[in-house]
């Protein structure tokens, strides 16, 4: 399960757990679930300009070393 799908699943039982909105132990649980989910976006967002920027690292590579004057 990765990320994504554990923070699913932990939302979903937090919503199956059928807490009172109003209780501040709710409100800190949703906060918690909010900041996880921002974190696993900025992971996410990261790989992908990782992965971005291993795909060009390549290519300037190829570019340079297979050039033959």
């Amino acid at each position: 399960m990765d990320t994504t799908e554990s923070l699913g699943y932990l939302k979903g039982l937090l919503d199956g757990m059928d807490l009172d909105e109003s209780k501040k132990e709710t409100k800190i649980y949703r906060a918690m679930i909010g900041v996880l989910e921002n974190l696993a976006e900025d992971v996410n967002d990261l790989t992908d300009g990782v992965e971005m920027m291993a795909v060009i690292s390549r290519r300037v590579h190829e570019a340079t070393f297979s050039y033959h004057p």
